[in-house]
């Protein structure tokens, strides 16, 4: 039987007695709610994909139920607690789940309504298990009292002290608990709970905080993804080579990360001055880094692919590569299209397209047996139709790709209005030249190609996202800021929701043939330049945003 409604009438007396009644019986709070939080912490609920974070949401409005019976007099707080609220908690689940699935599809407002309603939504449903009085009341005065400051002290924790989350979770819903105790008249009780029980809880939830806050970056208590700062200057490539840490590099030089975010790293300056629309840079299946842009013209004996190879243990090493020419070709640096990678034993490629006639690009592989380019073998690949460039400035490498597999094995792309131009050959030797041309959308977004020959490249656009065809996404998606990339048969990709002004709520993709997985993650306003993504070959991504770089762990 529900208590009687005496107790504090106002809103504020409400609170008041709720917080003295934490002061009082926080042992006892703890003993109940300290299991809970340790569920969880363990079972990785407060990090996971939708459902799960819905069971955390169920198990939030059990621990404030528990926590509640406890203080309202329940010798045996987690068996009335499934008697009074087993129904309850079904319908809450089912709810939470169904708003976390229709979150990524809504616009910016409704979607911060429907977690708004999310974060209310345990405490509402444990008022109006518990309490007979007006259910309004209470709950706005568990808002007031609990959920409003554990979401201040959150937010703060995130930029400041990650390790504060945990403890302001647990103070929380143990405030919560005492508030809706509070208002049906409960008072403290003498006897204490059993000092061992309380502190080998709180000993396995510390323990707990500490091994999922260690290192500098943020780790966000409702989504699976950790962040930390972004480099300075334009990012210009992206690798998370296999066994090793992510690889990055930017207009300011290289990071070779020593951890998987990439908030600890080894960084090495050199080579070409590259800028967000001149030059470009691959990486290698081993992490070595190739940067390079073209320079000079046919007046100063060029043009020159101005190049550095840059590795973790020695750092980056410059070089000067002339392109030769058979024919006619034009030698005029604005017209030619690069794209350079490096092979596990260290040799270099590039990849150039220059401009054979007024129709035609012709494709040139070229192979540098070591560093210094001495000996640099160029291999003609052969022509193809040349069809319009992009309306606007275009960044280097935006129509080139070029990839070297674990064998030696290059294979180079070409991006002309609609039509994709794969060239590959033989690993060292570049014998047996082969050609293909997957299909690919009419107009050029952001693009990626697969490791295989003639397999279908990954390209993104307002709303959609291509995978041999375009499969729609809702109109609510933008693909700027975007980027897409391909690890075997699965793209990732990431798209965001457009919100109030520049801000956006972005998404990450996970696609298999056309069956696509979304993982919702935190709002950012547009930055200058594209961002870029790297997965593991256990399917983590590293994304890399002008605001800040971001590990996604769990899809």
């Amino acid at each position: 039987m529900l208590p009687s409604p005496a107790g504090p009438r106002g809103l504020l007396d409400v609170v008041s007695a709720g917080y003295a009644l934490v002061r009082a019986e926080w042992r006892r709070l703890l003993t109940v709610q300290l299991p809970v939080v340790a569920v969880l912490l363990t079972g990785g609920l407060l990090t996971g994909a939708t459902w799960l974070v819905a069971v955390a949401t169920a198990l939030q409005f059990f621990a404030v139920v528990t926590g509640a019976l406890i203080l309202m007099g329940s010798a045996r707080p987690y068996r009335d607690a499934v008697r009074k609220s087993l129904l309850p908690l079904a319908a809450l689940l089912l709810a939470a789940g169904a708003v976390l699935t229709l979150l990524p599809a809504v616009p910016g407002t409704l979607g911060g309504l429907m977690l708004a309603a999310l974060a209310l939504g345990p405490a509402w449903l444990a008022v109006r298990t518990l309490t007979p009085r007006p259910a309004g009341m209470v709950t706005l005065a568990v808002l007031l009292g609990a959920v409003v400051p554990q979401m201040l002290v959150a937010g703060l924790a995130d930029q400041t002290a990650p390790a504060l989350k945990a403890p302001v979770l647990i103070a929380a819903l143990a405030a919560s608990s005492a508030i809706i105790a509070a208002s049906t008249g409960a008072a403290p009780a003498t006897p204490s709970p059993p000092a061992g029980r309380l502190w080998v809880a709180a000993a396995a939830v510390l323990a707990l905080i500490v091994l999922t806050t260690t290192g500098i970056g943020t780790i966000d208590l409702d989504r699976g993804y950790r962040s930390t700062d972004a480099p300075s200057g334009g990012t210009l490539a992206v690798s998370w080579p296999p066994g090793q840490h992510p690889v990055v590099v930017t207009t300011n030089g290289v990071r070779f990360c020593d951890s998987d975010l990439c908030d600890d790293f080894t960084a090495h300056n050199g080579g070409p001055d590259l800028t967000d629309f001149q030059g470009t840079a691959g990486i290698g299946v081993n992490g070595a880094v190739l940067t390079a842009m073209i320079t000079g013209g046919p007046l100063n004996g060029g043009p020159f692919i101005e190049y550095a190879h840059c590795t973790r243990a020695e750092g980056c090493r410059d070089g000067r590569l002339p392109i030769r020419f058979a024919g006619k070709e034009s030698g005029e640096k604005r017209l030619l299209e690069l794209a350079v990678s490096v092979a596990p034993d260290n040799e270099l490629w590039f990849f150039v397209a220059t401009p054979f006639d007024a129709t035609r690009y012709r494709l040139l592989l070229i192979r540098c047996p070591d560093t210094s380019c001495t000996t640099a073998e160029q291999h003609d690949a052969g022509t193809v139709e040349r069809r319009t460039r992009p309306y606007g400035p275009v960044r280097d490498g935006f129509l080139t790709r070029l990839s070297v597999d674990a064998d030696g094995r290059p294979l180079a792309s070409l991006w002309s209005d609609g039509v994709v131009h794969q060239v590959t050959c033989a690993p060292v030797t570049c014998d047996q030249i082969r050609t293909a041309r997957p299909a690919a959308p009419e107009t050029v977004t952001f693009w990626a190609t697969p490791t295989v020959v003639g397999d279908d490249i990954a390209a993104l656009d307002d709303g959609k996202i291509w995978l041999g065809v375009w499969l729609m996404l809702g109109d609510k998606f933008t693909h700027a800021p975007g980027a897409v990339a391909r690890a075997g048969d699965t793209v990732y990709a990431t798209e965001a929701i457009r919100g109030e002004g520049m801000g956006y709520q972005q998404v990450l993709l996970r696609c298999t043939g056309t069956d696509c997985h979304r993982t919702p993650l935190d709002s950012y306003e547009r930055g200058r330049n594209p961002e870029l993504l790297a997965p593991a070959a256990d399917g983590r991504v590293l994304i890399v945003r002008d605001d800040k770089m971001v590990l996604v762990e769990h899809l």
